[in-house]
């Protein structure tokens, strides 16, 4: 039952944000086609669409994340001669940005290990991978510590969406995730003085004694 539920509520959101992305509701400023290289165009809000309509079946092989300057950079590694089409649509108010690529997407990543990732992320407060439950599509959400400008665009050889947050310089220091301390080391306790009593003095040995006891000492150290 709540896996019902919980597919009806993913298609109920996938079919909204369709329908807002197709542009009926937006202002065409707010709509813009991703350019084949980086321009230094940010967008805040509305939608950034672009990839192929015509690629079918790629997939997608990571999702990564790295500081680069004044922004992060978020990439979605794709195995396909191009990528396919795609929407990126910007909702500063709820801080998020969801991605839906088109044509029958793959999915070939490891989960776990991009939701690791991104938890070192200054921007990214965490990445929210949805099931594939459309044939056609699949969708995932990038959660953000603050609405910042995004530009998104694409590349070839390899195949590549990318994603740049711009937060600035300071903006990345203050959200940046603080590394926990570690508890300081207790230093070793000294050893206790013994007390006079607890002394016992060795009795003296005479120079013909002490030549014995070395030689008799040192015999097992002979090898055999």
């Amino acid at each position: 039952m709540k896996n019902s539920t919980l597919k009806a509520a993913i298609v109920l959101g996938m079919t909204l944000f369709a329908g807002a992305t197709a542009g009926a509701a937006l202002d065409p400023n707010q709509v813009r086609e991703a350019l084949p290289k980086k321009t230094e165009s940010y967008l805040k809000e509305g939608v950034i669409s672009g990839g192929d309509r015509e690629t079918r079946a790629g997939m997608v092989r990571n999702i990564r994340r790295a500081l680069n300057g004044n922004f992060e950079r978020i990439v979605i590694d794709l195995e396909a001669e191009r990528a396919p089409y795609f929407q990126a649509a910007m909702e500063p108010e709820q801080r998020r940005i969801i991605v839906t690529l088109f044509g029958s997407p793959k999915l070939g990543f490891n989960a776990k290990k991009v939701a690791e990732d991104f938890k070192k992320s200054p921007l990214v407060s965490h990445v929210e991978l949805f099931p594939k439950i459309e044939e056609d599509s699949w969708t995932f959400a990038l959660h953000l510590r603050a609405a910042v400008p995004v530009e998104v665009f694409e590349l070839t050889s390899p195949t590549r969406i990318i994603l740049d947050l711009k937060g600035g310089s300071a903006l990345l220091a203050e959200l940046a995730p603080k590394a926990v301390a570690k508890p300081a080391l207790k230093a070793k306790a000294k050893p206790k003085a013994l007390s006079a009593a607890r002394l016992v003095t060795k009795p003296a040995v005479s120079e013909s004694e002490d030549e014995g006891n070395s030689a008799a000492s040192h015999a097992e150290d002979i090898p055999e």
